[in-house]
């Protein structure tokens, strides 16, 4: 099930989906005869991605400047193909992740971030750092489930939410849709 028709019944007065669209590019590229599929390649497709990101995390800024609340869904992933349905995407788009934005009915505590040295560093990868910083990140995180669970994620931790996530396989159906999709392919 999507979150989308959730989201509708709660607290969001917009979905938004961020989608690579190239379906402007294809048209472009036969208007100008070009017969090489450019829009295929896997370097359109990172700068596609890049491009999504970037723009919507100036949507999350400003509408955060306007009072209101963001969560981006990247559950919208889990059925790819349903999602696209959904939407009614044509060929050569890919859905990359759903923001929902509304009005905050509560104001949370700030989840923490991870610290600047695991996520930023200078000059070279720090390996050495990697594990006292994530050590005491997952003492901080565990804190932070503890309390806004009500002690009913005990023990739990970053690094074990990671290796769950990655422990079995992900959204297989995501290559498959890119390949329908004529996306990054070279």
């Amino acid at each position: 099930m999507l979150p989308i028709k959730n989201m509708w019944k709660k607290t969001a007065f917009f979905f938004l989906c961020l989608l690579l669209i190239n379906t402007a590019t294809k048209a472009s590229a036969k208007n100008m005869e070009r017969t090489s599929p450019l829009w295929t390649h896997t370097q359109r497709l990172f700068v596609a991605y890049g491009d999504a990101a970037f723009a919507a995390q100036n949507m999350a800024l400003a509408a955060e400047s306007l009072g209101l609340g963001i969560c981006y869904i990247g559950s919208i992933l889990n059925d790819v193909y349903k999602t696209a349905d959904i939407l009614q995407l044509p060929e050569y788009t890919y859905p990359l992740f759903g923001m929902a934005v509304g009005y905050p009915n509560h104001s949370p505590e700030q989840k923490p971030r991870l610290p600047q040295d695991v996520i930023f560093h200078r000059n070279h990868y720090d390996r050495e750092q990697l594990k006292p910083s994530l050590d005491e990140y997952d003492k901080i995180i565990g804190q932070y489930y503890e309390s806004r669970t009500g002690g009913t994620k005990e023990d739990e931790t970053w690094t074990k939410q990671i290796a769950r996530g990655l422990s079995g396989p992900l959204r297989k159906a995501l290559k498959p849709y890119l390949e329908e999709q004529h996306l990054g392919l070279r």
